[in-house]
């Protein structure tokens, strides 16, 4: 395998390491908080959704940070081990449990509940909505290609990153309905308290 493409598959790995994953949850964390408020200012509708998006996405990670950890320890499988497998790996070995993949789970669920979102209804209604799609390139491509970026490095069995996959797909699915049902409870909330303020502005006519 040429080297250029060893690069190019390491480097979901490599964007998904602590400081670069913290960095970019924040700035999108920020970032959606951000269209909120400009949406609030102008008076604009939806600036309660972008505020519950943001909401949710946090949550989302670090739920699901938690969580994988927690299965990582309950399951206690030893990672790859090239003392004493037949492998090669070549980052630090990490002495913590390897099954399931927190690399796949965790970009499974961010980079599918950003893809998620740019094809909601808000965002495709953005004029610029075109800009987004490198992103939804590189959501895709990041997905696909960590489950063997983590293979290639020598981090994980093949087993670990299946898992990570399941993991990372049950939780993505999870927190779609969640972001999708929180959004219409809001939308039927206004609408009820909408609809009492004219009742009560009518009976002080």
């Amino acid at each position: 395998m040429p080297q250029w493409l060893i690069d190019v598959l390491d480097f979901p790995s490599i964007l998904d390491n602590p400081t670069p994953s913290y960095i970019a949850t924040a700035v999108w964390f920020f970032g959606m908080l951000l269209v909120g408020a400009i949406y609030r200012l102008k008076g604009k509708p939806g600036a309660v959704q972008w505020f519950q998006i943001a909401c949710v996405f946090l949550v989302a990670i670090a739920f699901s940070a938690a969580l994988n950890v927690g299965l990582d320890e309950i399951i206690g499988r030893p990672r790859p081990n090239p003392h004493t497998e037949p492998i090669h790996l070549y980052t630090p070995f990490v002495p913590f449990p390897t099954y399931p993949s927190g690399h796949v789970e965790h970009n499974v669920v961010y980079y599918g509940f950003l893809l998620y979102l740019s094809f909601t209804k808000p965002v495709r209604e953005w004029r610029y909505h075109w800009l987004l799609l490198p992103l939804q390139i590189f959501a895709v491509f990041d997905i696909v290609t960590i489950g063997f970026s983590r293979v290639l490095e020598g981090d994980h069995w093949l087993t670990d990153v299946l898992g990570g996959y399941l993991e990372g797909l049950l939780l993505l699915f999870f927190f779609i309905f969640l972001s999708r049902w929180t959004t219409d409870w809001l939308a039927r909330r206004r609408a009820a308290k909408m609809t009492e303020q004219k009742d009560a502005a009518l009976r002080y006519r």
